[in-house]
């Protein structure tokens, strides 16, 4: 995605990302993947993330167009695109969503969605960059909507296996 568009509305798939200024809303789905948000209020510059998995395995390719599904390739795309604001990134407000257990009846104890989770936090706390809040885990999915304007977000929630086959 690119800094100069300036969503009405837009929706994240899997893979895909936001950066930049402007009005409008950004909406995305979340199971075990992870939307990381990143706001600088004083500026308004705005980023979302959906990434898939933790990194990028050896052997996958090296497009730069598939950093968007791995939580430390877009992280880290993220914080080299602040350094263009000159305004330091601990006073960017991060916000963390999803990495929820989506297969809880076979027991793996929310394999991808919990190292989604550590891989986020890790490496902002690296960066220095402070989480202002998280809704994380647990065995629902999430819908996602954020306010490009004002970093304002809203996240609803509905249960894994949730309908009854009897």
């Amino acid at each position: 995605m690119s800094a100069s568009m300036s969503p009405t509305t837009l929706f994240l798939k899997p893979g895909e990302w936001f950066f930049g200024q402007g009005h409008g809303e950004l909406h995305t789905i979340l199971g075990s993947c992870v939307s990381l948000l990143l706001w600088q209020p004083q500026i308004k510059v705005i980023a979302l993330s959906h990434a898939l998995l933790p990194k990028r395995s050896r052997h996958s390719d090296h497009e730069a167009e598939t950093a968007g599904r791995f939580v430390e390739e877009i992280t880290q795309l993220f914080l080299q695109k602040t350094r263009k604001f000159a305004v330091p990134l601990p006073s960017y407000h991060a916000h963390i969503f999803g990495g929820g257990d989506m297969f809880p009846d076979i027991g793996l104890k929310n394999q991808i969605g919990l190292q989604n989770i550590q891989m986020t936090k890790q490496l902002l706390e690296h960066a220095g960059v402070p989480i202002l809040s998280e809704d994380i885990g647990g065995t629902f999915y999430r819908r996602l909507k954020v306010n490009c304007h004002t970093g304002r977000f809203h996240v609803e929630k509905a249960m894994v296996n949730c309908f009854d086959n009897n």
